[in-house]
């Protein structure tokens, strides 16, 4: 069993990283096999990155009045299991500054500034500096925080930071609301060059529910920022700043001194050759499917047709033993489809056609061989 590790100060170390390339062909889109993804798998804590080390960036302390004796809940970072994959592991980030202990907060004790921020940075290379670059994320904020995460990114010459916020309480009902909301803190006020981002970028609606497990894509190309929801092909979201810089790096983690974030992160995975939608390049199957053991299932091991499909697929596999199953699965990691293969059979049909368009994985299981497959319902 993997050791849980817990740091609560702002200097830690052991971090580790998992390279993963895979190279994606015969679903006729055309994905990038040539550029290989960056894969952050939460392992361990992000320090120790020897491939391409993390850096602490805006390590900035709540602070005081005299008279304070309000305690300050330090960031706090854990490995943890997580309880819905045997073997996979998660990081737990949060950044919540003043304790909640004591609420509403005596004046006498009042912070000067209530909340620590606290990012991850992760720089590119400064003689190749990109031009363009793809991150992904996979997370879900916790309760009782304001933000799942805040994402940067600072190159190119621009700068956009992405607000991933948690679900607030509806004023009417009283009860908290069922959907999240976004902010691109830039471009909502680039309203010369776009008029409309004001509205549509600046605390909008996310149509999900940030504390759930969902799949964020960032790309990002000069001065254009889009984000993909669960590796839909179509931008949710896309923004263009005015914000100029000289940097070359993302960062993720809390970077505003006035709110609280908390999250659990699966991965980060990121590719600076770049700005990659979900259909010009996938992400590396090992993070979308893992069997009941941990290990990464066998890759490219069905042939589905037709593929893409506006609905119905044709699975070939291997012929079926007793209790072999057709499984489905987003690539958030939620079970759309599942049914019984018929023993003897190596052919199996299913409809999609009620599921959303996007990537799904199909997995293939018969107690001694399990094998995926990779297919496109447009």
């Amino acid at each position: 069993m993997k050791k849980t590790l817990l740091h609560t100060n702002s200097r830690f170390s052991r971090f580790a990283k998992t390279m993963a390339a895979t190279a994606v062909v015969g679903l006729g889109v055309n994905f990038s096999a040539s550029a290989q993804w960056v894969v952050y798998e939460a392992n361990v804590l992000p320090l120790a990155f020897t491939e391409s080390p993390f850096k602490v960036a805006s390590d900035n302390a709540a602070t005081y009045t005299a008279a304070s004796t309000q305690p300050v809940v330090s960031p706090q970072f854990e490995i943890i299991a997580d309880p819905a994959k045997a073997g996979n592991n998660l990081m737990r980030f949060q950044v919540l500054g003043v304790s909640s202990s004591i609420s509403p907060v005596p004046s006498a004790t009042t912070p000067t500034s209530a909340n620590q921020a606290y990012l991850f940075r992760q720089d590119f290379n400064a003689t190749t500096k990109p031009t363009a670059a793809t991150v992904v994320v996979r997370a879900k904020g916790l309760p009782g925080a304001d933000r799942a995460f805040e994402l940067d990114l600072d190159f190119a010459g621009f700068r956009e930071t992405v607000y991933i916020i948690n679900p607030t309480t509806n004023a009417t009902t009283g009860q908290p609301n069922t959907t999240g909301t976004f902010t691109f803190n830039v471009a909502r006020n680039n309203t010369a060059a776009a008029p409309e981002q004001g509205s549509t970028l600046n605390n909008a609606p996310l149509n999900i529910n940030p504390l759930d497990w969902h799949v964020y894509r960032f790309t990002k190309e000069g001065n254009t920022v889009k984000m993909y929801i669960d590796e839909s092909n179509t931008p949710f979201a896309t923004g263009v700043s005015a914000s100029t810089s000289t940097s070359n790096y993302y960062r993720i983690g809390d970077g505003s001194s006035n709110v609280t974030v908390a999250m659990e992160l699966d991965y980060i995975v990121w590719d600076p050759s770049g700005a990659f939608s979900p259909s010009q390049k996938a992400l590396p199957t090992s993070l979308l499917v893992l069997s009941s053991k941990g290990e990464v299932v066998k890759k490219n091991g069905l042939s589905v047709y037709p593929n893409p499909s506006k609905g119905r697929f044709s699975i070939t596999h291997p012929s079926s033993r007793a209790n072999a199953s057709v499984e489905v699965y987003s690539v958030s990691g939620v079970k759309v489809v599942s049914f019984a293969a018929e023993k003897g059979n190596n052919q199996s049909d299913f409809d999609a056609s009620s599921l959303p368009n996007g990537i799904y994985t199909v997995v293939y299981s018969d107690g001694t061989e399990r094998v995926t497959s990779r297919i496109i319902k447009n």
